[in-house]
């Protein structure tokens, strides 16, 4: 994800919200935010940089642990 794509966080957080069926209550602490700023993101608003980072971070671990996994399980 290129550092200058906030605009595609809220799509990618929701897909990673759903694919590990974790609510807005739910996932605020594991990236380190409230839900209030989750739900700001996923409605199009624009988090702070503090906060744009973490979710960033998180959806990065996300991608990589299923990256991982996959492998493990014999895909490329």
């Amino acid at each position: 994800m290129g550092l200058y794509e906030a605009e595609r966080i809220p799509e990618r957080l929701q897909d990673a919200m759903k694919f590990r069926n974790l609510t807005l209550r739910k996932v605020a602490p594991a990236i380190g935010v409230s839900h209030a700023t989750v739900h700001r993101i996923m409605r199009g608003g624009v988090p702070d940089v503090e906060s744009y980072l973490r979710v960033r971070a998180w959806l990065t671990a996300e991608a990589e642990e299923l990256l991982s996994r996959a492998r493990s399980l014999g895909g490329s």
